[in-house]
């Protein structure tokens, strides 16, 4: 059977960690409005009501973000760092299904 740990972050964000594979499970939300993404997070981001700004949050090297647009209206999701997402400070996701991972290189974001 799974024995997996549950624990709370530093921002009282509950994640997991799968102690028999020894892996890191990443904490998945869904978002409809503008916020604060913790790196390690996939995101399910619905657009319907109007675009929305994600904004990475908290670099960690060892975990990657993976962000997916889920709708089909004609919004937009931008994802923004202070630091660089490949050479650029915003990545878009402007499509259903269209979807962006990144990982913390130690001083920026690469797209992988």
């Amino acid at each position: 059977k799974d024995k997996i740990l549950f624990y709370p972050d530093e921002n009282n964000v509950i994640q997991s960690f799968d102690l028999l594979a020894g892996l890191y499970v990443p904490t998945q939300i869904n978002v409809n409005s503008t916020q604060n993404i913790d790196n390690g997070t996939i995101v399910r981001a619905d657009t319907f009501s109007g675009s929305i700004t994600l904004t990475l949050t908290n670099p960690n090297s060892a975990l990657v973000t993976t962000i997916k647009k889920v709708d089909s209206s004609e919004n937009s999701v931008y994802i923004y760092s202070s630091n660089l997402i490949d050479g650029d400070t915003i990545a878009e996701l402007s499509t259903e299904g269209e979807s962006i991972t990144l990982r913390w290189t130690g001083i920026t974001y690469d797209i992988i």
